[in-house]
């Protein structure tokens, strides 16, 4: 076996793992080899619920899996069994990224195309696409930074501005609708003004089903979005509109974050986890090490992968856990980190480059792929106490910022849709958090 290459276990319902599919077994508790990525030299994977691209080291793009919402970004195919070349030569396509149920794709020019359930597309029109379809209101942005979760999405340009859409209330914004708990949905990117971003560059964002965590260049952390679950980090139960500083983060020298649906995780630099928000049926006000209610604790972690429920560590020594969601392979608490055996004498001297997980229960190990480690480049934790200047211009053309206020405020790019939340949000339009 030369190159990069791929293993599984877990939810095989849609043929994501390719193995016999004359007779498909639907869920391999044990490790499974993918075959059709043995020739490919596989660089790294990205799942989704129910599709997954595996981007090879000369960048060609393949994927696998079900497309029922055109998440492959292809209409040749409604499913694919086997690793199968995506292939548009007109966008110049250079990367992509598989989520939920849509799949995001860059150009040479760094902007993105869409594809999959409408929802979180970015577009005016609400609508499914099944080919790689140009978010319009990031045209020419050179987008360096994106995540999405189950109710939004978030995306940084290379100049710093940040920009959101889905849920209005979860983009950081400051806009919340008090009046009978009406929440506003905003199709296309609006640019989000807050003077932290004005000050420092957005190094790291990670999106959780309801919430939203940036680590800027002097270290620090912001958070908005739910925050019920602690999720935030702040360490009170509370929701936040806009951006906040997360003053427990402060002690951590953080080169990692991550989030799960309620949950938020942070690698520090001496390669320690730490979690906060709903650990299965408990609440984790404060950060605390992983594993912290084992015996043996996972004392340092070279990788963690969220998706929603389901999680999986990499540990410096080649260890393999996962924990979350009943993924039917644990007779303990599915939230106890459980040590998955690799015993095939052919995996002995490969290296594990990368792991991942889907919120469809399955997961997948990188073999002599492309490294991954966990470092910032331009971070200086010395300057954590530095204060935010709230007088520094905006980054975006006020022009644009007054479009977007506009689009916000008017019924053109939102629809209202009633929600049970019971959420207490508060409006940080005033500063006083800053």
């Amino acid at each position: 076996m030369n190159g990069g290459f791929v293993i599984g276990f877990g939810n095989n319902q849609d043929g994501i793992f390719g193995v016999n599919p004359t007779k498909p077994v639907t869920f391999h508790k044990d490790f499974v080899s993918i075959h059709s990525s043995f020739a490919v030299d596989v660089s790294r994977v990205s799942l989704g619920n129910d599709h997954c691209f595996f981007i090879s080291k000369d960048n060609k793009i393949y994927f696998t899996g079900v497309n029922k919402h055109g998440q492959f970004g292809s209409v040749s195919h409604s499913k694919a069994d086997k690793l199968t070349l995506f292939s548009n030569s007109l966008l110049k396509i250079q990367n992509a990224e598989a989520h939920l149920e849509h799949s995001v794709f860059w150009n040479d020019k760094g902007e993105i195309f869409t594809c999959g359930k409408g929802g979180l597309l970015g577009h005016a029109v609400d609508d499914q696409k099944s080919a790689p379809t140009l978010v319009a209101a990031l045209k020419d942005k050179n987008i360096r930074l994106y995540c999405s979760g189950f109710r939004h999405s978030m995306a940084v340009d290379s100049q710093n501005n940040l920009y959101g859409w889905g849920k209005t209330e979860l983009i950081g914004g400051g806009q919340f609708n008090k009046i009978k708990k009406v929440s506003t949905t905003t199709r296309e990117p609006l640019y989000v003004e807050a003077a932290p971003f004005l000050n420092w560059k957005i190094l790291k964002i990670a999106c959780g089903d309801d919430h939203t965590l940036a680590l800027v260049e002097n270290g620090c952390v912001w958070g908005w979005g739910r925050g019920d679950e602690y999720q935030l980090g702040h360490g009170v139960k509370e929701t936040r509109a806009s951006p906040i500083l997360i003053e427990p983060l402060k002690a951590f020298d953080i080169v990692h974050l991550s989030c799960g649906s309620n949950n938020s995780v942070l690698v520090n630099t001496n390669k320690e986890c730490y979690v906060w928000g709903q650990w299965g049926n408990v609440i984790i006000q404060k950060p605390e090490i992983i594993g912290k209610a084992l015996q043996t604790p996972i004392k340092h972690v070279e990788q963690i992968h969220q998706s929603q429920q389901y999680n999986i560590i990499l540990t410096p020594n080649q260890e393999v856990y996962t924990f979350g969601a009943d993924i039917t392979v644990s007779k303990q608490d599915p939230w106890f980190p459980l040590k998955h055996k690799i015993d095939d004498p052919s995996l002995m001297y490969k290296k594990i480059t990368q792991v991942a997980a889907s919120s469809s229960n399955y997961y997948m190990i990188v073999y002599e792929g492309t490294p991954i480690h966990y470092s910032v480049e331009g971070i200086n934790y010395a300057n954590k106490e530095l204060k935010v200047n709230k007088n520094l211009p905006s980054l975006a053309p006020q022009s644009k910022q007054s479009q977007n206020l506009n689009a916000l405020l008017s019924k053109p790019t939102t629809t209202t849709t009633t929600t049970t939340t019971s959420s207490k949000y508060h409006n940080d339009d005033n500063d006083s958090n800053l």
